[in-house]
């Protein structure tokens, strides 16, 4: 059993808001999806047109690619510096930031605060993230208990990396 108590900060939800975008959603695809659609767009048109120069369509495929890529990063900013801070700010008002008790056993995880005890068994966990600072583990495509590692002491963080391997998640 693994046992401690700590709190989530604005950091620690900012960055898992971060890596859910990337790795959770279609915003990727997306990205990835606009930025070689255009430039297979236009390439299509200069074939065309008859202009079939292969070093022209291969510059226009990379000038093209890296505007698209530009654009949509910078819009992907924007979305997420403008968004999180009102998420953020709806979410003081609940129990998320408050200080909780985690317990970690084997056959379940219960965080306990103030306002609430929530009680998961580990057959709920879909997938587990190995974050630079901080454990996700995600209960669906939405929903993650956020685990610091800072909570853990060097003989805590083994049990919990030895806990989580020995979790078959369901996909």
């Amino acid at each position: 059993m693994i046992k401690f108590n700590g709190n989530i900060t604005e950091k620690d939800y900012t960055d898992y808001l971060k890596t859910h975008l990337i790795y959770s959603t279609s915003v990727p695809k997306m990205m990835v999806g606009t930025i070689l659609i255009w430039p297979i767009m236009e390439i299509i048109d200069l074939i065309s047109a008859g202009k079939t120069h292969v070093g022209a369509l291969v510059l226009t495929f990379i000038v093209i690619s890296l505007i698209s890529a530009g654009i949509i990063g910078f819009l992907y900013y924007l979305f997420f510096k403008f968004s999180t801070p009102k998420t953020i700010k709806g979410l003081r008002e609940g129990d998320l930031f408050d200080e909780k008790e985690y317990i970690f056993n084997t056959e379940e995880i219960i965080i306990t605060s103030m306002r609430s005890k929530s009680t998961f068994s580990w057959d709920s966990i879909r997938r587990i993230r190995d974050k630079n600072d901080s454990y996700y583990l995600y209960l669906n495509r939405s929903e993650a208990i956020i685990v610091p590692k800072r909570y853990f002491n060097d003989d805590g963080m083994e049990q919990f990396k030895n806990m989580i391997s020995n979790i078959e998640m369901v996909k």
